[in-house]
């Protein structure tokens, strides 16, 4: 999958987007103001070519923001950035794409950068940052060649841990996937597969009907006239 870029923010309103769950209100800096901020799952649209992720609504300004990707449509991924989105103090330019990239046990060495992003916002890291400096200097002087590596936070490596075994409720994910369905909106179900067989979603008999329903939806689609998608093309929003 390509690397997540948002080189625009995007802003729709709240009646075109489908919003599956939110999170907790909270002021948050964004762009550098106070504002009030709640944090949702969703898409941009409905049916194929929708954009599903990680989105802010801004209450007092009535419009939202949203960052998500034609493919693949994670849906426990975005659940995660939702949350990881609910602990930040603040939101910049690439924060919602950052959070989702982040919201994953595989991160790749490319997306290393956009969580040093997310753990700048956090007052602790100047004294981390001041430490990180030190002992980079103290490596450069022994001349050893080894890689510091990152170090970030640690209010952020904790929030990021705490998210990686978040997931919805049972009934959540039931009506967050009846919903999508509904719109026409096709899921990546092997990652939901996935987190049942590790134990963190429990299953039922009703979400396996569900992610059945999701894999005729899908094959329905590839097997008719809907136009090649590129993963690179399916940025919406932050």
């Amino acid at each position: 999958m390509a690397r997540p870029e948002a080189p625009n923010r995007e802003q729709i309103s709240q009646d075109q987007a489908i919003i599956l769950a939110t999170g907790e209100r909270s002021e948050k800096l964004v762009l550098g103001h106070p504002a009030l901020v709640i944090p949702f799952v969703g898409t941009d649209t409905g049916g194929f070519v929708s954009s599903l992720g990680v989105g802010a609504m801004y209450p007092q300004k009535r419009n939202l923001e949203i960052w998500g990707l034609i493919l693949p449509h994670n849906l426990i991924q975005s659940y995660r950035a939702m949350r990881l989105l609910e602990g930040l103090p603040a939101i910049e330019n690439d924060t919602l794409s950052a959070c989702w990239s982040a919201a994953t046990r595989d991160i790749r060495p490319v997306d290393s950068p956009r969580l040093d992003e997310l753990s700048r916002l956090f007052p602790d890291y100047g004294q981390i940052n001041l430490r990180a400096i030190i002992t980079r200097i103290v490596r450069l002087h022994r001349r050893m060649k080894s890689n510091v590596g990152p170090i970030r936070s640690k209010q952020f490596v904790q929030l990021q841990q705490k998210i990686l075994n978040d997931t919805p409720t049972a009934q959540e994910l039931e009506r967050m996937i009846q919903v999508l369905t509904q719109a026409g909106v096709h899921l990546n179900v092997y990652e939901i597969y996935e987190e049942i067989e590790a134990g963190r979603v429990l299953n039922s008999d009703r979400l396996k009907e569900l992610l059945i329903e999701q894999e005729d939806m899908l094959k329905r689609m590839m097997a008719g006239d809907a136009p090649g998608i590129a993963e690179e093309d399916g940025f919406f929003g932050l």
